[in-house]
């Protein structure tokens, strides 16, 4: 079994892709595979579903067991029902890493339907995730995107203009819509990662935050969430993540009733520095439009953050 820090890795950098529910018919299936594609992924992409002899153009495989070698992640595009027996098999498989598309996971407050008491879907996936063979993130979340490395399992259309970003900024959002939102407003705006965390029933922000931390395309992070309880965790990562460094400010700006702000800054190596941003967004229902701007600008300027030596 992999170590964590090694299946965060293949999870943000994975050289080979196995889809589960792929088909020829539109869905996440296919669109991540397409998403693949159109972000110049260099790497084997392997559609797994038994229903078909071949999908976008590639052989399509019965069943995990069946590939011609261990992919590094698998997305996993079946509905609810479907997701621990998926793991279970990829566990088996030796594979490190997954994202899980589908909702239906009972998680509390988020509005997601299904159920979380013993015997729920919920349960049998926990199980599943309870001996960590595996790193999943989500479930109930859009995926994940590598723009530097052009890598990506993200199940719906993704915007394509940050692929091949060789400096800027990693995009960590609790929320699919607001991953989008930013994203998609691209001018000056240079993406390494996007990340929508979902769920977090394994994969957490921290973790993430971590593992985009070791890529020197990075020079800063994004990071908007809305639980206020995650947040402790996430600072608790940010600060052991930057143990024994000069550790640089943590500055909390209140934006209103809706939004707090907490930026760091600590040292890279030589000159360099790295900034992160947390956001805390209160409101369920996404911010406001000049809210959204703010980000926009506040993303912008950490992507070419850098520092005099000694400051």
């Amino acid at each position: 079994m992999e170590s964590r820090p090694e299946q965060l890795s293949k999870l943000l950098n994975p050289a080979s892709v196995a889809v589960v529910g792929a088909s020829a018919r539109p869905g996440w299936g296919l669109q991540t595979i397409q998403n693949l594609d159109g972000l110049g992924f260099a790497g084997p992409v392997y559609p797994v579903n038994p229903r078909y002899p071949e999908v976008a153009g590639r052989p399509c495989f019965p069943s995990l067991r069946d590939l011609p070698q261990r992919p590094d992640a698998v997305a996993i595009a079946v509905p609810a029902d479907a997701v621990p027996a998926t793991i279970e098999e990829a566990i088996a498989c030796g594979i490190p890493a997954a994202v899980v598309y589908a909702s239906g996971f009972g998680a509390r407050g988020e509005g997601e339907g299904g159920d979380a008491g013993p015997g729920s879907v919920r349960e049998r996936l926990a199980a599943a995730l309870a001996g960590g063979q595996i790193a999943v993130q989500g479930p109930n979340c859009l995926g994940l995107v590598n723009y530097a490395r052009r890598a990506a399992m993200w199940g719906i259309t993704v915007p394509l203009d940050h692929a091949g970003t060789g400096r800027g900024v990693a995009l960590i959002a609790q929320s699919g819509n607001m991953a989008l939102t930013l994203s998609g407003a691209s001018r000056g705006m240079p993406l390494t990662h996007l990340a929508s965390c979902g769920n977090q029933l394994d994969v957490t922000a921290a973790e993430l935050i971590s593992g985009c931390l070791a890529d020197p395309a990075v020079r800063g992070i994004a990071v908007i969430h809305r639980h206020a309880h995650n947040l402790q965790t996430i600072f608790v990562a940010i600060l052991q993540i930057n143990k024994n460094r000069n550790f640089r400010a943590a500055r909390r700006a209140p934006r209103g009733p809706e939004v707090h702000e907490h930026h760091f800054a600590f040292p890279r190596g030589g000159r360099d520095r790295i900034a992160i941003q947390v956001v805390h967004q209160k409101r369920r229902h996404g911010l406001r439009v000049g809210r959204k701007a703010h980000y926009v600008r506040s993303v912008r300027i950490l992507g070419s953050f850098r520092t005099a030596r000694g400051q």
